[in-house]
């Protein structure tokens, strides 16, 4: 994946999350999603394999999301003189605890909106779908809204834009009727323990109420 973050955003607010919780949360999905993080990340699975051989591979990734933020911030890994390298300096450091936040944000030619944003205005522009495999390996397409629209500010010269997502469960939520529309329940929500997603990660689709 190419890591192109040229935006124009819309109507913005700033707020602290002085517990660092929410953004830390943020963070560790932004990094899970980034192609030039994906090297530190196995690289921390293995090592977490050859400790705790005794360990089956579910207690391996509870405890990957646990402690992978931490180690890969204690890497302590020099500036570098390539940006992917600049980039990857920032990414250890872990974003500010200021999080900007949108109602609309343009992206690569595509306008999102909050579906807060778009309850107050005629753009339909807050529905997203992502492609992504299930527990059996299964690819399957995950429908929702926008909920937050985030950037979240690494050091001075890195501002990455995050979605914060309602989605569908799947797929007690979704139907194809039998003249092949997709039908969407958008009040029957889930995955929510899994609601950030970068903006390249989705395509805009359209709901008609």
């Amino acid at each position: 994946m190419k890591e192109d973050f040229s935006v124009r955003a819309l109507k913005e607010r700033t707020f602290n999350d002085e517990t660092y919780k929410l953004v830390s949360q943020a963070h560790f999905s932004l990094l899970h999603q980034l192609q030039i993080v994906e090297p530190y990340i196995q690289q921390h699975l293995q090592q977490l394999r050859e400790e705790n051989e005794n360990r089956s591979e579910g207690w391996i990734m509870k405890e990957h999301n646990r402690t992978f933020t931490e180690w890969f911030k204690n890497l302590n890994l020099p500036i570098g003189e390539t940006r992917d390298e600049q980039i990857i300096h920032l990414l250890t450091a872990g974003p500010e605890e200021l999080v900007t936040t949108w109602q609309a944000y343009d992206i690569n030619g595509f306008t999102f909106y909050t579906r807060d944003k778009y309850n107050k205005s005629q753009n339909q522009n807050s529905g997203v779908s992502i492609k992504a495999e299930d527990s059996t390996g299964h690819e399957n397409t995950y429908y929702g809204y926008i909920d937050q629209i985030w950037e979240l500010t690494y050091g001075t010269t890195l501002h990455i834009p995050i979605f914060k997502c309602q989605w569908v469960k799947h797929p007690q939520g979704v139907e194809v009727d039998e003249y092949g529309f997709t039908l969407v329940s958008l009040n029957n929500v889930g995955h929510k323990d899994e609601p950030w997603i970068l903006p390249d990660r989705v395509a805009q689709v359209f709901y008609v109420l």
